[in-house]
């Protein structure tokens, strides 16, 4: 099994675990006289023994993505990097709007214009090659979970 279709197999598992909750949740109380005791415990026990299975999975995930961890912790950073810089461009955008007051000796209040000290073109261009090695970094990554064996 390859790491990416190690990915799918816990998700499926996940899925069986919340629809097998579910149907344990419809049948913890019922109307007296339609209890069925046997029914609860054997959902139940469904229940822990795929939260097992999902650990298991878990394990060999996290043992087969340490060939990842280079790129994983890489994927990390330029998410930082990007989220950065788009709140740096939204208050240069929502900054321009907005005007400074200032109190001087009388009780008068005077707007000081403001002056933006980054160029947001700068930032737009920087933001958008971020987001372009981003996402070929994402694809490079995905390109190796189907080499990777689990």
């Amino acid at each position: 099994m390859t790491l990416a279709e190690a990915f799918m197999a816990r998700n499926d598992i996940q899925k069986k675990i919340d629809r097998t909750i579910e149907e344990l949740n419809s049948v913890l109380i019922t109307e007296e006289g339609q209890e069925n005791p046997y029914t609860a415990i054997s959902k139940e026990k469904v229940v822990i023994d795929l939260m097992d299975q999902l650990l298991n999975m878990n394990i060999k995930i996290d043992k087969a993505n340490i060939n990842n961890q280079k790129n994983l912790l890489g994927l990390r950073i330029l998410d930082k990097k990007i989220s950065f810089y788009k709140d740096l461009r939204n208050l240069i955008i929502h900054g321009e709007s907005r005007k400074r007051f200032m109190r001087g000796f009388s009780t008068e209040e005077s707007a000081v214009k403001m002056i933006k000290n980054m160029d947001q073109i700068y930032i737009g261009k920087t933001l958008e090659d971020l987001e372009i090695k981003r996402r070929n970094m994402d694809r490079q990554l995905q390109k190796k979970n189907w080499q990777i064996e689990v």
